[in-house]
């Protein structure tokens, strides 16, 4: 068990997987960031007030009778920020699971079926470490595929009208998102080892998660009541640090407006960005956790060397 915690970094095997797969890791980096770039350019040309927070414009009247005003119409304009679940929720799942799987099964399940690993540890490197190496690479790999989408996303997001309150949380979103994606990449690793031998049942297995979760967002999505799904999705272990919710908004009598339109922007949910400090930590235990599980399962894998 000590071997196994002490497993050390081969630089040697990350720097040839690198050098083997660097034009797959370039594709799904340029894929990422040409969706945040596209999405946050139309966000901006959609939003009228280029904010990060959506709001509410309402006209008013004074009521003669009761010297009230009365609300009469109004427009709501989605901020940058509601767009932000599309962008990881929906797009970032389904490229970096596409991402992680991509990796595990060519520098992981291909190396063993191969015979790659077993030429390896003909040398004097520990099985542990080659195991460790080989998932260091892959959260590598997510990690820079990962980066130039989610800077870009902050960079456009800085130029929003209200940046200076919400960047913070752009900021943490994306944080979240990736070490879910690092604890979901682990997760798959450990599943893709125990079924080394049945390719496709752990491809249904892995597929089978990933669609649980797009389903389950998409509905949180559409659906007004989302209780529920903050239960039982991705909610649950990556709140939404930019969900908003509505004022119910009224003027009291004898206001004095010099104008009969008015901005009312919705508050945040301060509950989910709460939830995030603590799941943060929660996803990237698991990941390790789960990793050296993986590792343990592997030292007792027969290679047939």
């Amino acid at each position: 068990m000590n071997d196994i915690l002490t497993s050390k970094i081969n630089f040697k095997i990350i720097w040839t997987q690198f050098n083997r797969y660097w034009r797959l890791i370039l594709f799904f980096a340029i894929c990422w960031f040409f969706i945040n770039l596209f999405i946050i350019l139309m966000c901006y040309l959609i939003t009228k007030d280029k904010s990060i927070s959506p709001y509410s414009t309402y006209n008013f009247i004074r009521d003669d009778n009761t010297n009230e005003f009365i609300k009469n119409g109004g427009d709501y304009y989605s901020g940058i920020g509601s767009y932000f679940p599309t962008i990881y929720y929906i797009c970032g799942l389904i490229l970096f699971s596409m991402c992680s799987i991509s990796f595990i099964m060519i520098t992981i399940l291909f190396d063993i079926r191969e015979g790659y690993i077993s030429q390896i540890m003909t040398t004097t490197i520990k099985r542990n470490d080659i195991l460790f190496s080989k998932i260091f690479f892959c959260w590598s790999a997510l990690f820079v595929s990962y980066l130039p989408g989610y800077l870009i996303n902050i960079i456009l997001c800085s130029f929003a009208s209200d940046a200076n309150i919400y960047l913070g949380r752009i900021f943490l979103i994306g944080l979240s998102f990736f070490i879910f994606i690092l604890a979901l990449s682990s997760l798959f690793i450990f599943i893709i080892l125990i079924f080394n031998d049945f390719i496709f049942i752990s491809l249904s297995v892995c597929g089978v998660i990933v669609v649980y979760l797009l389903v389950v967002n998409i509905l949180q999505m559409m659906i007004t009541n989302k209780e529920i799904f903050n239960k039982i999705g991705m909610m649950l272990i990556t709140p939404n640090p930019l969900e908003f919710r509505h004022i119910n908004f009224s003027l009291p009598a004898n206001s004095d407006l010099s104008q009969y339109k008015i901005e009312v922007y919705d508050t945040i949910n301060n509950e989910s960005l709460k939830q995030e400090w603590i799941t943060l930590p929660i996803n990237m235990t698991f990941a390790v956790f789960i990793s050296y599980s993986s590792i343990i399962y592997f030292k007792k894998m027969d290679l047939r060397i």
